[in-house]
């Protein structure tokens, strides 16, 4: 009795000790949701990994807020002698799952419209959020191009 005893303390003590491990090394799993609310300023823009010089200088500080019930708001801007000119805000709804962000365009300018398009996240911090789509043929080469978006809060 006194041999089963000492046998069952030992194997519930090694049993306790190989099932309780150290969770320091896994880093808790951020909540894209959460870091996607706010005002992003666009900063850079890649096509197929190089740079794409913007348009115009008001091309290069639109914005686009990502609100907590799930809205997006794009201020775009146009060069208008000299200045940059607010034109109609596209706007809809944004979602997230996985690594995906899905924009779901209600309206663009004075256009109602249903467009969806689908990015890959590929950075997202509580600063910066880095976005790629394949798109149609952008460049003119009639193949498919990446397109990416960098934006910073």
């Amino acid at each position: 009795m006194k041999k089963t005893f000492y046998l069952f303390i030992t194997l519930s003590i090694s049993l306790f000790i190989t099932s309780c491990n150290s969770d320091d090394d896994s880093k808790p799993e951020i909540d894209n949701a959460i870091q996607i609310i706010g005002l992003w300023e666009i900063d850079k823009q890649f096509l197929n990994g190089d740079i794409l010089p913007f348009s115009d200088d008001c091309h290069a500080i639109e914005t686009t807020e990502f609100k907590t019930d799930k809205s997006f708001f794009s201020v775009e801007l146009d060069p208008i002698q000299g200045e940059c000119v607010e034109a109609e805000p596209s706007k809809g709804t944004w979602s997230i799952s996985n690594s995906k962000l899905t924009l779901n365009y209600t309206q663009t300018g004075s256009i109602i419209q249903n467009d969806t398009y689908i990015f890959e996240i590929l950075e997202l911090t509580s600063s910066s959020l880095k976005i790629k789509t394949v798109s149609t043929d952008i460049d003119g080469d009639e193949q498919n191009d990446e397109f990416e978006l960098q934006y910073v809060k």
